[in-house]
């Protein structure tokens, strides 16, 4: 059996790199570098390579002593000082190891109590949904948070995204933040007028779900590429400048997102939902937000690495900061989970799943805070509205 560099063998441990040193066990093999992904863990340490497609964590899981690595140490420490080899990226020290790395005291006051919460991510890839994650937290009378559900909404059936809507309608929630554009930039709406037929540019609110009836009707003269040529050039949201989003609802990365996205608020009947901030929540009613899950690790690790590969050669990077921040988050909010959640949010390459819990903890802030009277309200109910931590 074999696994490669930058994989996760069957008992949870990464295979990082191999290195140029003689294993002390194994005649013949060299020393590869581990690194635990389990839950509370995360530290890192040399087995022989042989031995590397069913090794346990040694520290964790009563797997056989660590071989020595580079300076005869091992753990989380000996990440920051192992030398490159064979051409990939030792693991990066922890974003709050790094010296200077400011890490904040956050507010546990600033989560809700005896509510449930979920958080969705949508993929900006062409086939975005296929790569839906949905995160569902439960908050005790503690305020206290267990994650118990973490799933693939459309991972059976992924020919139709618009068929989100029954899953979210299946749920029972509280509020549910959304990681997508609930709009576009004002100056956008006049050139969609005139591809669509609609009138959202002399209107003085933009409902979410308005457009995305309007583009769902127009779905067979509209599909995600024309709904980016009509709106284009791209524009900058109030929103996005106040929360320092990376990218703007048309963006070549983000459009499949809003377009979609957009198309499944469109099938949340206003009767059902409150869209804060045009509606004002009201008992009983399930609140729907935009939300922004790298708000969250801001709040955390002001500079945190990348957590997403976009290649082979970044996984391990970014599976050790993507283990990092849930053990930030973990430390920060309290929240449980089991071991199947974090292996699958160590096994997300591109981040969606880990990006589904954070989505869910900022919507839950929010509710915690009473949802925060956006400082332009004007610009918020016409674009869209960010919430944040």
């Amino acid at each position: 059996m074999k696994v490669n560099i930058g994989e996760v063998n069957r008992n949870g441990q990464l295979v990082v790199r191999k290195t140029r040193e003689p294993s002390t066990t194994k005649a013949g093999m060299l020393i590869w570098v581990l690194q635990c992904t389990r839950s509370g863990c995360g530290k890192t340490y040399g087995a022989n390579g042989a031995d590397a497609w069913l090794r346990r964590c040694p520290f964790c899981d009563d797997g056989a002593p660590p071989e020595p690595l580079s300076g005869g140490s091992h753990g989380a420490a000996a990440a920051k000082t192992l030398p490159r080899t064979e051409g990939v990226e030792p693991a990066r020290p922890s974003p709050s190891a790094r010296a200077g790395t400011a890490r904040r005291s956050p507010d546990a006051r600033r989560m809700p109590r005896d509510v449930t919460v979920v958080g969705v991510d949508w993929s900006g890839a062409r086939d975005a949904w296929s790569k839906i994650w949905g995160a569902t937290l439960t908050f005790d009378a503690d305020a206290k948070p267990t994650l118990v559900a973490l799933v693939r909404p459309l991972a059976a059936d992924a020919t139709d995204p618009t068929k989100l809507v029954d899953w979210v309608h299946a749920q029972s929630f509280d509020v549910a933040g959304f990681d997508f554009c609930f709009g576009v930039a004002t100056e956008q709406l006049a050139r969609l007028d005139r591809a669509i037929g609609s009138r959202f540019s002399s209107a003085p609110e933009v409902r979410p779900n308005e457009i995305g009836a309007l583009l769902t009707s127009r779905s067979k003269a509209m599909d995600a590429d024309a709904f980016r040529s009509a709106s284009a050039p791209e524009g900058h949201r109030v929103t996005d400048e106040r929360m320092q989003s990376p990218f703007r609802p048309t963006n070549l990365r983000m459009y499949r997102q809003t377009y979609w996205g957009l198309r499944l608020l469109g099938s949340l009947q206003s009767e059902r939902y409150a869209f804060v901030p045009w509606d004002v929540p009201s008992p009983g009613k399930p609140v729907v937000v935009e939300v922004l899950p790298r708000n969250v690790v801001r709040w955390l690790v002001p500079d945190a690495a990348s957590y997403k590969a976009e290649n082979v050669v970044d996984r391990p990077a970014c599976l050790s900061t993507r283990m990092e921040i849930l053990r930030d988050v973990k430390e920060a909010t309290r929240l449980r989970f089991d071991e199947k959640q974090s292996r699958a949010i160590a096994d997300d390459h591109e981040g969606d799943a880990l990006d589904a819990v954070l989505a869910a903890l900022a919507a839950a802030h929010a509710l915690a805070s009473g949802f925060p009277r956006p400082d332009d309200l004007a610009a918020a109910r016409r674009e869209g509205w960010i919430y944040g931590v």
